[in-house]
């Protein structure tokens, strides 16, 4: 796992540029843009470093490696193009359509040869109280449909296939756990994630990533995210 993410950081910064952009307004007359958030995971286990631009906005240059997970941040609604980068050389392009005051993640994903970014909405609530939200994401090439369940055996997501996610679903807060990835109806463990607080409040995504079947750099991993 690359880092942790939060929401709250990013919807923060976009209030500051929105006031910006308010500011500006008085004395400009041009009407606020209408904004999403939009956050992008590199899990394309054998692609290089790469970059990615959204239209003609550079996001970052040829910086982001396998298994890392971006921060959401304010991109401008409606039909966008979004695009990764090898050394300047367009790699991968898909165009997205994003709504207004919505919430994304963007996964590249697939191996090198043949990438494809599969966008996902969002949907993040608030959570009960003494309650998290939890949802599990299945990025993993080639792999049968997986459970998400705690290493107690408790099922929190079942069935998941290759490139789809769960909704959120409430875990009690507070406490620790350690996930546990395995196939569909089964009991052998695929993967184990090392033990994460899981604080009240709070919204989490689990991702299964790498090549199903593959071993070393590109084995099957799974990270814990923080959305919020």
């Amino acid at each position: 796992m690359k880092h942790f993410r939060s929401l709250k950081n990013w919807a923060l910064l976009g209030v500051v540029a929105l006031f910006a952009v308010s500011c500006s307004k008085s004395t400009n007359n041009e009407p606020l843009p209408p904004i999403a958030n939009l956050a992008i995971y590199q899990v394309s286990p054998d692609a290089p470093k790469l970059g990615f631009r959204l239209n003609n906005s550079v996001l970052n240059s040829d910086s982001v490696p396998y298994g890392t997970y971006g921060y959401y941040f304010n991109a401008i609604a409606g039909s966008r193009e979004l695009t990764a980068y090898q050394q300047g050389t367009k790699k991968v392009t898909s165009t997205i359509d994003l709504k207004e005051g919505a919430i994304y993640s963007a996964w590249l994903t697939g191996r090198w040869a043949t990438p494809e970014f599969v966008l996902i909405e969002d949907k993040l609530v608030n959570p009960s109280s003494g309650k998290a939200l939890i949802r599990f994401v299945n990025m993993s090439i080639e792999s049968p449909a997986l459970d998400l369940v705690t290493n107690t055996g408790t099922a929190v997501v079942s069935g998941k296939t290759y490139k789809t996610a769960s909704e959120f679903v409430e875990i009690a807060g507070g406490q620790n756990y350690n996930f546990v990835i395995r196939e569909n109806g089964n009991t052998t463990d695929k993967v184990v994630l090392p033990s994460v607080s899981i604080q009240s409040g709070r919204i989490y995504t689990i991702a299964a990533r790498g090549i199903y079947n593959s071993t070393g750099a590109t084995a099957l991993a799974g990270d814990v995210l923080i959305n919020y």
